[in-house]
């Protein structure tokens, strides 16, 4: 049995590594339920058109960049795209608003991940009167 005061800085980062996947994988399906018991308790309201202010400060809040791929937004075509996806109760409050690139938001689908997603939750929770 190898002495574990043998391990070296590469072992343990691949240790950490396998970690943080195995939790990730074990939090996911419980976090998921959890955005359905929350989406049922405080329901998102439909999608609707953003204002141009909305999106021309949200640009500028991010210095034109897209937070998905660290890129310069340009002239393209921009979403406003929910950090937390509605499909997991994400709502339209304005600290759930990014600008992206169109294709970007289009990769992006539903994915958040699972940690960030039980804060928005827990918040949007602890805020309901």
């Amino acid at each position: 049995m190898a002495d574990p005061n043998d391990l070296n800085l590469d072992d343990l980062k691949w240790r950490a590594a396998q970690l943080d996947e195995s939790s990730y994988r074990q939090m996911w399906p419980v976090v998921v339920d959890a955005s359905r018991a929350i989406k049922e308790i405080v329901p998102t309201a439909p999608r609707r058109a953003w204002p141009s202010e909305l999106v021309a400060e949200l640009f500028e809040e991010q210095g034109g960049i897209c937070p998905l791929c660290g890129e310069p937004l340009g002239d393209a075509p921009v979403h406003v795209d929910h950090i937390i996806p509605m499909a997991y109760g994400g709502g339209h409050e304005r600290s759930n608003l990014q600008v992206t690139h169109a294709q970007c938001n289009q990769a992006k689908q539903h994915g958040v991940d699972p940690r960030d997603l039980l804060r928005y939750l827990e918040h949007r929770y602890m805020q309901r009167p």
